[in-house]
């Protein structure tokens, strides 16, 4: 690695514990706008925020400069979250946006390389990133409604991350190919399918949601298919890392989530009915997992470079995760999960403790791991020296 982002971990750990918020106060309040905003802002645009600070300058094979104004992103994605849980939604929005604005100044001098697949997909994700900020602001202001705003984070933001970044790390863990001008192709038709999908939501009509979704739903089966066809050239895929397993688990979730929400659109007296589902497919199914996979990958890779290249330490990479214990959750997922997702159809309280057991556990053969591989790690040192 070029650069080390020191501020992504508390970036991640500000993240997973808004979802852990989130999940709390969907059992205790239900589904609300405040819920709905710690959920997509202070969940996944916040985790990719910190992704973006690791990723982009390592795809441009350069260094960051003025690595302490992520410090201030840092701080302005702490008082967004801190005015969100106590509903001070305008305030929390201004921080959010400031947040977005500062980092949209600090990453974009650095991208120089626009050619690769992976680089457009995640510059288009920051310049949505930012327009999702300033509707949400607006939204707050009362100027338009927050179903644009958090569908241009989701659609916008989450979508065109999740591409660029798996388009290029599921190749190289499972040292396969992707094609890349298929990948290039799917990149133009989805800058033209997503800003139809922000208008529909913005006029508020339902039957230009439901048709705008429906080329989303298609790009999302598009992206399948390539990452199949990619996988393919594997002779099998019991022997692809645990990322990449928990990665394609999500990525089944997709088309069924969107299909939940084009449905609603097309029936639009069933969202009641569905809302809950659609929420837990795709935010607690596919984006979750796919962080999971994704913060599962670059963490330790930070740490390790942040804290033991170039010195003399028996710590490997692999030594800050437990992968047998990520293997384990895994499988664990494909059994809780769908229980999870039954289960909160009815009872609040026993899903709840479903689900938190998946964040736990994930917390214990990531998070806690590290910290204790650290924390062994000092003690030994400073046995040695004694």
């Amino acid at each position: 690695m070029f650069y080390i982002s020191k501020v992504s971990p508390f970036i991640f750990g500000l993240g997973i514990f808004n979802l852990i918020y989130s999940l709390i106060y969907k059992s205790l309040h239900g589904i609300d706008e405040r819920f709905i905003i710690l959920l997509i802002y202070g969940f996944i645009c916040t985790v990719i925020v910190g992704a973006m600070y690791q990723i982009i300058p390592n795809s441009q094979g350069g260094k960051l400069k003025h690595p302490y104004i992520s410090y201030l992103v840092f701080t302005g994605l702490i008082l967004f979250s801190l005015f969100s849980y106590i509903s001070h939604i305008t305030i929390s929005a201004f921080f959010f946006f400031i947040s977005v604005l500062i980092l949209l100044t600090h990453l974009l001098p650095i991208i120089k390389n626009w050619h690769p697949p992976t680089v457009k997909f995640l510059g288009a994700s920051l310049m949505y990133l930012f327009l999702s900020s300033l509707l949400l602001l607006l939204s707050g202001l009362g100027l338009i409604n927050v179903q644009t705003a958090v569908h241009t984070a989701t659609v916008g933001v989450l979508l065109n991350a999740v591409y660029g970044v798996e388009l290029a790390w599921i190749p190289m863990l499972t040292m396969t190919a992707v094609n890349l001008r298929k990948a290039t192709l799917l990149f133009y038709i989805k800058q033209i399918s997503t800003p139809l999908f922000i208008l529909a939501f913005y006029t508020l009509e339902y039957k230009y949601i439901g048709m705008a979704s429906l080329l989303e739903i298609g790009i999302a089966l598009s992206f399948l298919m390539l990452i199949y066809t990619t996988l393919r050239k594997r002779k099998g895929l019991a022997n692809v890392p645990p990322v990449v397993k928990i990665f394609l688990y999500a990525l089944l979730l997709l088309p069924l989530g969107m299909l939940l929400g084009s449905h609603m659109a097309f029936q639009p007296d069933n969202i009641n009915t569905f809302i809950n589902l659609h929420i837990n497919v795709l935010v607690y199914g596919f984006a979750v997992f796919t962080v999971f996979g994704g913060i599962f990958h670059l963490l330790p890779r930070i740490v390790w470079n942040w804290l033991y290249a170039g010195k003399t330490s028996t710590v490997t990479i692999s030594d800050l995760v437990d992968e047998k214990g990520f293997s384990k959750l895994v499988k664990y997922s494909l059994l809780l999960y769908p229980l999870y997702v039954l289960t909160d159809i009815y009872f609040n309280l026993p899903s709840l403790l479903l689900y938190l057991f998946i964040i736990l556990l994930y917390i214990k053969v990531t998070f806690l791991k590290t910290l204790i591989t650290i924390k062994e790690e000092k003690e030994h040192g400073g046995n040695k020296e004694a």
